[in-house]
């Protein structure tokens, strides 16, 4: 289950990068049937600890952590857009538990 979840943070990581965007689009679609429930983004955080805390002052992305009953988080490494050497897309998808 959680590798299912990294593979899709990473794909939707590296399509962000790809398109030079930061966005939702295609998570229902590409994660809804893959059992993801909730997803966080962030774009030209070097760090991961710089992510989550970008995601802890926003209201609705720390909503999203804080979704009771999930059972597992995937946080793959960054993307980097192809063409560019700074920024990198940040993905982190969470499945709801069967309980």
């Amino acid at each position: 289950m959680k590798r299912t979840l990294a593979a899709l943070a990473s794909e939707h990581a590296a399509d962000m990068a790809r398109r030079d965007s930061l966005d939702h689009d295609g998570f229902m679609t590409n994660g809804g049937p893959r059992g993801a429930r909730a997803e966080n983004v962030a774009y030209g955080c070097k760090e991961s600890a710089w992510v989550i805390q970008q995601w802890v002052n926003s209201s609705g992305y720390r909503k999203n952590m804080l979704i009771p009953n999930l059972s597992a988080t995937a946080w793959p490494r960054p993307r980097r857009h192809p063409a560019r050497h700074t920024g990198r897309c940040w993905s982190g998808i969470s499945k709801r538990s069967a309980h």
